[in-house]
């Protein structure tokens, strides 16, 4: 019950414009689960589906009725932050991060899930689609460097 990637893009590209003739900021996070393949291998793919399900429902209840949350790919969502700084998208990750972290499976107790998550800054200066780049890049370097850790990557 998420946007999908097409919504998601709209919307950003609309949001960013709005940001940039209104001078406020927006801010992105691309949030993906850890070792998803290695959950689906192990569990099964019906359990892969619940942290999917449980993901998709923390991330919808943890953000404003202003931001956007997407299925952004596989086991990828991307959150648009309106008005959004650096400040508040790090600490809405880190937190995201951590309940992440401890969320417990009724049925499978024994399954941990944690995500590794890239943020960003759209400024005036930065097409949309760069931005998307740069919360790309800000989460293969989350994943690079040991997984379950929030990276920022500053504006262009």
């Amino acid at each position: 019950k998420l946007h999908s990637r097409n919504y998601l893009f709209d919307y950003l590209r609309k949001i960013v414009k709005k940001s940039i003739r209104h001078s406020f900021p927006v801010s992105l996070a691309v949030i993906d689960i850890d070792f998803f393949k290695k959950i689906n291998d192990t569990h099964g793919h019906l359990v892969g589906d619940c942290v999917l399900k449980e993901l998709a429902k923390l991330l919808k209840k943890s953000f404003r009725a202003s931001d956007c949350v997407a299925r952004y790919g596989g086991e990828e969502f991307l959150v648009v932050l309106f008005r959004g700084s650096e400040k508040v998208v790090t600490k809405v990750a880190e937190k995201i991060r951590k309940t992440v972290e401890n969320i417990k499976f009724k049925d499978k107790p024994e399954v941990k899930v944690t995500v590794s998550i890239g943020a960003t800054l759209c400024n005036s200066r930065t097409k949309f689609e760069d931005c998307v780049e740069l919360a790309d890049k800000a989460l293969k370097e989350a994943k690079e460097s040991g997984k379950n850790k929030v990276v920022y990557s500053p504006p262009l």
